[in-house]
C-alpha cells in the first residue's frame, strides 16, 4: 500500500477560545495523533490563526503534516474579529471563497483519500469539499444545530422574542434546503444532534450522530466537581430543605433566555431558589434589558438574584462548583459546551425539549431534567429545578480527546 494522503480542513481552529474552536481544534490535535508514520495530512486554516495553531499542536518531529493558511483581501479584514455572529459567518464565506481557489491549484489534491472539513459547524454554510474530486472519501462535520421555537414564544413576551421565533422556522426550512444540496457533497455527515442526524438520514445520506462536545483540561474540573458537600446527605442527594442555588450561564441575547429566569425569581414566593447569572453585559438596543439595567440601577433586582458579568472559564467553574443547578434556557444550539461541563462536574441541567442541550442531557442518564417548552412547564419550572437539585452524580470525564481520536480512527480503519 501507498502512502495516504488527508485534507483536514477548520475555520475556527484555536485550543483557548470556547465553543466551535476550541472543539476544531480538538479534532486537528486528535487527527494528527491518528496519523501513520507513512501517511501526509495537509491542514488548512486562517492565516489570522497561523502562530496560535503552530504553537498549540506537537509537530515538531511530524514532517508529514503540512499547514496552509489562507488570506483574506484587507477590506475585509473587520469580519476576521473575534465573534459568532452574523460577521462571523459572512467572515467564513468569504474565506470558504480564497480556500477553495487556493486548493485547486494544489497538486496533491487529485490524490486525496480522506477530506474532512471541520468547522464551521454550520449546516446552512457551504464548505471546501465542492473542491475536491468525487475520488475522495468526503466527511462534513460534526455539523448542525437544533433549535425550538416554542421557546421563543413563552412568556415573557417581547417583539423580540417573536422576531426569534420566526427566524428558528426560517432557518428550519432554510438548513433543510441547504443540507441536502450540501450533504450530497458528502459521503459522511457528522450530526451535531439527534434531530440533525435523522434530517440527513431522510435525504439518504450517511449520517452519525457525534456532536463535538469537547471538555479540554478535564482535571482541573475535579477540584470543583461536586464541591458543594455541605448541601447533601451521606448518600449523595441534596439536603431538601437548603436553599437551591441556581445558575444561567449565557449572554443577555434574546436566543438565550435569560429573561425567563429573571421573571422565575421575580415572581416566586417560596424563596427555595437563588439563581446566579454568568454573562456579558445586556444590551442597551433590547427593551427588556433595559429593563434590566433599571434593576441594577435601582438595586431592584428581584430578591436572591446576581448577575455576576462574564467570567473567564476557569471562574465559571469555580462558580458553577458552588451551584446545585445549571438552568439552560437556550432555544437554539448545537451540543452545548456549558452543559456539557456541568454534567461532568456532577451538576443537575434543567433545559427544554427539542434543542441541542437537551440530546447532550438524555446522552448521559440521571443528568438532569428536560421540559417541555409550553406554559404549563414553565408555571412549574421551580418545581422542575428543585426535582433535578435532587439529583447527584461525581465528576466524570465523557467528552475527552480520546473519544474523538477513537471516531476518527474507525473511519480511517473504513479506508484503509
Amino acid at each position: 500500500m501507498g502512502k495516504s494522503i488527508s485534507l483536514f480542513s477548520a475555520y475556527a481552529c484555536d485550543a483557548e477560545t470556547p465553543s466551535e474552536p476550541i472543539a476544531g481544534h480538538a479534532f486537528l490535535v486528535a487527527t494528527i495523533n491518528n496519523l501513520k508514520e507513512d501517511d501526509e495530512l495537509h491542514v488548512i486554516s486562517r492565516s489570522i490563526l497561523k502562530q496560535r495553531i503552530l504553537s498549540s499542536v506537537d509537530v515538531i518531529n511530524r514532517r508529514n503534516v503540512y499547514f496552509h493558511f489562507v488570506s483574506i483581501p484587507k477590506i475585509f479584514s473587520f469580519l476576521e474579529k473575534p465573534g459568532i455572529g452574523i460577521k462571523a459567518r459572512l467572515g467564513y464565506l468569504v474565506w470558504n471563497h480564497y480556500a477553495k481557489k487556493y486548493l485547486r491549484k494544489q497538486p496533491w489534491i487529485n490524490f486525496l483519500k480522506l477530506a474532512h472539513h471541520v468547522t464551521l459547524s454550520s449546516d446552512i454554510l457551504p464548505t471546501l469539499l465542492t473542491s475536491i474530486p468525487n475520488t475522495t472519501f468526503k466527511v462534513w462535520g460534526p455539523v448542525g444545530s437544533t433549535g425550538n421555537y416554542l421557546v421563543f414564544l413563552l412568556p415573557p413576551y417581547s417583539a423580540r422574542n417573536i422576531f426569534e421565533a420566526l427566524k428558528q422556522l426560517v432557518r428550519n426550512f432554510i438548513s433543510h434546503i441547504t443540507g441536502r444540496h450540501f450533504s450530497r457533497q458528502s459521503d459522511l455527515v457528522l450530526a451535531q444532534t439527534l434531530r440533525t442526524e435523522k434530517k440527513f438520514q431522510s435525504l439518504g445520506v450517511r449520517s452519525s450522530y457525534f456532536p463535538n462536545q469537547f471538555i479540554p483540561n478535564y482535571k482541573i474540573l475535579i477540584p470543583y466537581s461536586c464541591a458543594n458537600q455541605e448541601t447533601h446527605d451521606s448518600s449523595g442527594l441534596r439536603n431538601s430543605a437548603s436553599k437551591v442555588k441556581v445558575l444561567i450561564v449565557g449572554h443577555f441575547v434574546a436566543g438565550k433566555r435569560v429573561d425567563i429566569g429573571i421573571e422565575l425569581m421575580k415572581r416566586t414566593k417560596s424563596n427555595r431558589l437563588s439563581l446566579t447569572v454568568i454573562g456579558s453585559k445586556p444590551q442597551p438596543s433590547n427593551r427588556f434589558f433595559q429593563s434590566i439595567n433599571f434593576f441594577q440601577r435601582k438595586r431592584t433586582l428581584p430578591a436572591n438574584t446576581y448577575l455576576l458579568g462574564k467570567l473567564d472559564r476557569l471562574g465559571t467553574m469555580k462558580t458553577m462548583a458552588e451551584m446545585d443547578v445549571l438552568l439552560h434556557l437556550s432555544g437554539r444550539e448545537g451540543p452545548s459546551f456549558v452543559v456539557g461541563e456541568a454534567i461532568s462536574m456532577g451538576i443537575p441541567v434543567v433545559c427544554f425539549e427539542g434543542t441541542g442541550a437537551a440530546d447532550t442531557v438524555r446522552s448521559v442518564p440521571g443528568c438532569g431534567l428536560v421540559i417541555p417548552a409550553t406554559k404549563s412547564a414553565l408555571n412549574n419550572l421551580e418545581s422542575y429545578i428543585l426535582e433535578a437539585s435532587l439529583l447527584r452524580s461525581e465528576g466524570r470525564e465523557i467528552w475527552d480527546l480520546r473519544r474523538i481520536e477513537d471516531y476518527l480512527s474507525t473511519i480511517n480503519k473504513e479506508l484503509s
